[in-house]
């Protein structure tokens, strides 16, 4: 990445310069112009505004721009529509949106314009027709999940998959969200949104190559992550006492919702320490767990992996026993408690 050295001296001189040009444009999203009344174009987004419409003068194209679609909002405003696609060599009226903060700002060449790329920025810019209906962009994601978030959406930025990970399906909350979500197939190589759910931490996570990112393994952590793989990023449903009681955990399944009865709290042997083999007795696992108490409730599993070795403990008036390779496991959702 190039750096941005004396950034306001360059602008500053940029703007003067654009400034000497500005001069009413025409808008031409489709070859045909359409006149408006509209002011002269600033150098680069006015702060504090959520929208803006200005006119661009004819060849006002070698501001500097970063991004790709989205752009950061100290770019230049004409430059970066005539890059979009917006306008041509004969200017035109724009119309920029405000949009949050994006973790990378991709380089493109395009309509004989060429982007610089940018890391992280706090606001991004983005340009519609008049009267488009405004898609609301998600910010650009951090590079761990945060904390105090119960789930968490964002934007990948284009091939940013380079970050460190561990386990497979569940990952370790310190696990560099992007490149977690490109190994979980919940984000391709163009990037995009994601819905990171928070998890229980586990025994053990995991390595393996997905996707053509390779996970590492590594044991027992506090709290996990996981992805809804869904183009929709839609929250995922909590699981409710009306829903089917719990029995086997299903072969395959990668989510399980069902229901302990009272009864049903105490029942069959339990292989490992979440995760469990499984063929372990859900309700029983869940207790140990800690999931349910006495009266039993609704729970929420994920399938996983399954491992070398499983360790059996005592937790919650439950004892659990040892196993050795098992060819899958199962962990309960601690955030359903």
């Amino acid at each position: 990445m190039t750096a941005r050295k004396n950034t306001a001296v360059h602008r500053g001189a940029a703007l003067l310069a654009g400034a000497l040009v500005l001069a009413l444009g025409l808008f031409a999203s489709t070859g045909t112009a359409t006149a408006q009344n509209l002011p002269d174009c600033n150098y680069s987004y006015p702060s504090g505004q959520a929208e803006y419409s200005c006119a661009c003068p004819a060849g006002r194209s070698d501001g500097s721009i970063w991004g790709t679609g989205l752009y950061t909002s100290d770019s230049d405003l004409c430059t970066a529509a005539k890059h979009a696609g917006m306008i041509g060599k004969a200017g035109g009226n724009i119309r920029a949106v405000l949009q949050p903060g994006q973790g990378r700002y991709p380089a493109t060449t395009q309509n004989g314009i060429t982007s610089s790329e940018w890391g992280s920025y706090s606001e991004s810019i983005e340009f519609y027709l008049p009267g488009q209906a405004i898609v609301q962009r998600l910010p650009g994601c951090d590079y761990y999940f945060p904390s105090d978030a119960a789930q968490y959406a964002c934007t990948c930025a284009p091939d940013d998959f380079d970050g460190s990970l561990w386990g497979s399906g569940i990952y370790t909350s310190d696990s560099n969200l992007c490149t977690a979500a490109r190994h979980a197939g919940a984000v391709g190589p163009a990037g995009g949104d994601i819905l990171a759910v928070a998890r229980p931490g586990q025994e053990r996570y995991p390595s393996t190559t997905q996707n053509g990112i390779t996970s590492s393994d590594w044991g027992s952590y506090s709290s996990s992550i996981e992805f809804v793989v869904d183009s929709t990023v839609a929250p995922v449903p909590v699981p409710t006492a009306a829903g089917p009681a719990c029995g086997k955990f299903p072969v395959g399944a990668t989510q399980h919702d069902c229901v302990c009865a009272a009864s049903a709290a105490a029942a069959g042997p339990v292989w490992g320490s979440n995760p469990y083999v499984t063929d372990s007795d859900i309700c029983e696992a869940a207790r140990h767990a800690g999931v349910i108490g006495e009266t039993g409730g609704a729970v929420r599993l994920f399938g996983l992996p399954g491992l070398d070795k499983y360790a059996g403990s005592a937790r919650n008036g439950v004892t659990s026993y040892d196993w050795g390779t098992y060819g899958a496991s199962f962990s309960f959702d601690g955030n359903l408690r």
